[in-house]
């Protein structure tokens, strides 16, 4: 981790800060991925489950970017992609993750308008990489 954050010359949210909503029900995950993200500039907002991350959206309040876990009590990452469009008429890009992958779970994923599935574990440079591709595409 250090080794990531000391990488200050190359950070693509700097010039540009990007606001990134995170759901994940594991405190921890949630933590290292906001300490990554906002260290490359972004700023973060983060939830431990889909409901709170829609009613936010909702609210009005906008993201460029959702970053979602699939495994999760109350509202799994596919359960939160369905209901996205009706909380947004436009959505942001959504990358889901998952220690459950499967090519079914992805092709259900990118079928409901995920951007990207990954497969956890994940590496930061992995997720950096596949976040700007996301950006840049919206």
């Amino acid at each position: 981790m250090e080794n990531l954050l000391e990488n200050d010359h190359n950070k693509p949210g700097s010039q540009n800060p990007k606001r990134i909503y995170l759901i994940d029900d594991d405190p921890a995950a949630r933590f290292l991925l906001r300490l990554f993200l906002e260290h490359q500039g972004h700023q973060c907002f983060e939830a431990e489950q889909g409901s709170p991350a829609l009613t936010f959206l909702k609210e009005g309040h906008l993201v460029d970017l959702i970053l979602t876990d699939n495994q999760m009590p109350h509202m799994s990452g596919l359960e939160f992609l369905e209901k996205l469009p009706e909380t947004l008429s436009s959505p942001p890009p959504v990358i889901i993750y998952t220690g459950q992958f499967s090519e079914d779970l992805k092709h259900q994923a990118l079928q409901l308008g995920a951007y990207a599935v990954l497969s956890k574990p994940y590496t930061f440079p992995e997720i950096l990489e596949t976040i700007n591709q996301a950006l840049a595409s919206s």
